[in-house]
Formats: C-alpha cells, sequence, structure tokens
C-alpha cells in the first residue's frame, strides 16, 4: 500500500503535508479502501514508483485533493497517475498535475473523478490523459489539460464512459464531442498560457488565454475556494473578460504576481 494507507471505514485528513519517494504495487503515495474517506490539503505527493501514486479503489472510497501538487511519478506494469476503482470517487481542486510519466494520468474503472480549477501539464504520458472503463465518469471544470505530445484528452475503453467538461483549456479536441462540453477551447502552445513552461513555472502568464475565462458558476461549490497560492478566485484583470472573472486551471492570475511563489505557504 502507499505512504498513507486509509483502510476501510476510516477518515483522515492531512495538511501542509510531504509524501515523498514510496514504492508500491498500488497508491504508492495514498491509498483509499472501501467505505474510507480521505481529505489532503497542500499536499505534495511527489517522486513514486507504483501503479499509482494515488488510488481510491472500492464501494464508497473517497478522496478529496486540494492545493496539492503531485509531480514525478514514475508508474510500473503500465500504470497511471492517479486511479479510481470499483465506486470510488476522487475529487481535485486547485491543484496540479506535473511532471509525471505513465499510460495516462488518471484511470476511472466504474468509479468517478472530478477535477475543479486543476492543471494538468508537462505529463509524460504514453496514451491518454484520462482513460475511462468500464462506465467510468471524468467531469472537468474551470481546467487545463495541456500535453505537448499528440496524445488525446480522453479515451474511452468500452464505450461505457462519460466525459462532461465545461470552461476548460485543452491541447485538442478530436478525442471527445457531444453536448456535455461547454466552453471548451484548444490552445497549441504552452507560451499561450503559462508563465514559463520549459523552467516549470505553470503559473499563468500576463495576457495567457486562461485569465478572466469562466463565469461565476464554473467556480462555485469548491471545498477550498482559493487557488494554489492560497489566493481568492475570481480576480478581475480588467483587460480580458472573455467569459467571466474566473481563471482557469490551478492559479488565478493577479497582476502583483511577479516572482514564484511557495503554492503551500498561504492558506
Amino acid at each position: 500500500m502507499g505512504g498513507l494507507s486509509v483502510m476501510e471505514g476510516a477518515t483522515v485528513t492531512l495538511k501542509q503535508s510531504n509524501i515523498l519517494q514510496n514504492s508500491s504495487n498500488v497508491g504508492a503515495g495514498i491509498f483509499v479502501g472501501s467505505e474510507a474517506q480521505a481529505k489532503l490539503h497542500g499536499v505534495t505527493i511527489q517522486d513514486h514508483q507504483s501503479y499509482s501514486a494515488f488510488s481510491a479503489i472500492g464501494s464508497g472510497a473517497y478522496l478529496l485533493m486540494t492545493q496539492s501538487h503531485i509531480s514525478g511519478t514514475y508508474p510500473v506494469n503500465f500504470g497511471r497517475v492517479g486511479q479510481a476503482k470499483s465506486g470510488a470517487t476522487i475529487d481535485i481542486e486547485n491543484s496540479m498535475i506535473t511532471q509525471n510519466t505513465g499510460s495516462s494520468v488518471f484511470e476511472a474503472d466504474d468509479a468517478a473523478f472530478n477535477l475543479k480549477h486543476v492543471t494538468v501539464t508537462d505529463n509524460d504520458t504514453s496514451t491518454v490523459t484520462l482513460f475511462s472503463k468500464s462506465a467510468g465518469f471524468f467531469r472537468v471544470e474551470s481546467s487545463i489539460i495541456y500535453e505537448m505530445s499528440d496524445q488525446p484528452v480522453y479515451k474511452d475503453l468500452d464505450d461505457t464512459g462519460f466525459l462532461e467538461m465545461t470552461c476548460s483549456i485543452v491541447h485538442e479536441d478530436d478525442s471527445f464531442s457531444g453536448d456535455y462540453h461547454y466552453l471548451v477551447s484548444v490552445v497549441n502552445h504552452p507560451n499561450y498560457l503559462f508563465a514559463d513552461w520549459d523552467a516549470g513555472d505553470y503559473h499563468l502568464r500576463t495576457a495567457s488565454l486562461a485569465i478572466d475565462y469562466c463565469d461565476e458558476a464554473a467556480s462555485l461549490n469548491l471545498d477550498y475556494p482559493k487557488d494554489i497560492d492560497g489566493e481568492a478566485r475570481g480576480y478581475d484583470a480588467g483587460s480580458v473578460n472573455l467569459y467571466g472573472p474566473y481563471d482557469v486551471g490551478a492559479d488565478e492570475y493577479y497582476i502583483d504576481d511577479v516572482i514564484f511563489k511557495d503554492a503551500f505557504a498561504a492558506n
């Protein structure tokens, strides 16, 4: 099991912590089992070698991650960075998923992922970002999924999955279509979005296409209504206002954000 294992019926809350350099068959960083709950805030999950860096498996298993950063995952056996399986639910908010490898970033197998204000970028995965099978469910809101490779954003292995995407920016949209995708834009270069993608600074750059992209509705119902730096959502940059004052992804751009901040210093 993982660096943190939450077993049947247990509830754990973890704040401002690091889970680093574990090896395991599943959930090297964190594993949540049936009817258990884990809530992580301001947590770094980094440099794990496993089938997945974090997993929730079993009916009633629930994992919430806010203001967190998952990076450096090296999955084995064609693994994923994050896995929800067999009736589990994983919610990720105001967080970054960067510089990981694997066959996909997230796998929903008869389970659900909900992403709100999440930045998924600079990952070297071999097949896809969002992988669904056995009625796997993904809801993506106010998020960025940007990879430099030609990999698809979404794959439904057995045509039983469901993807709902709202007010988000992606690197391609040919892999999904339908009535459940609203205000989704395609961007073809990271310089249109990030402060310094090559140097690993995934904050929004000045005049980023992700600034003031969403209206208020897309940013409601957050468990923790601040960005990855602890700054309030809905700052109106004034010069953009594409669809509303809320920015897409983990970072809410402020004019005075001149230097890279410690993502976990502010509450």
